[in-house]
């Protein structure tokens, strides 16, 4: 099972790329908390998550949809210092973490896991 569109974003033509369409293996991403909690994107529910479960979340293509999606869709979210770029088996491949002092700032730092 895969997350289904989202009408907000894909109407607004400055989100960048559409999400892949179907069961397209892909990235997924987790976003960090200040507070350390990790938050699956496009999960159907709010709560933290301590694995990725199979199947859940949206899909990105590539690490380079990843870092659009996070510099644009993410930049105004303050609670969140770091995100990990996962596989479908739920391993970070890559972590991207904001700059500035505790990570408070606008750019993101990318480096592989």
């Amino acid at each position: 099972m895969t997350a289904g569109p989202d009408p907000q974003h894909d109407a607004d033509p400055a989100c960048g790329e559409p999400e892949p369409a179907g069961d397209v293996a892909g990235l997924r991403v987790l976003c960090v908390s200040v507070r350390g909690h990790r938050y699956l994107v496009g999960s159907p529910t709010v709560h933290p998550v301590d694995t990725v479960p199979a199947g859940v979340g949206r899909r990105f293509a590539s690490v380079d949809d990843v870092e659009r999606y996070v510099r644009h869709d993410l930049r105004g979210v303050t609670a969140l210092w770091q995100v990990q770029v996962v596989d479908d088996d739920g391993v970070i491949v890559r972590r991207g973490t904001r700059s500035g002092r505790n990570g408070t700032g606008g750019r993101w730092t990318w480096q592989q896991a």
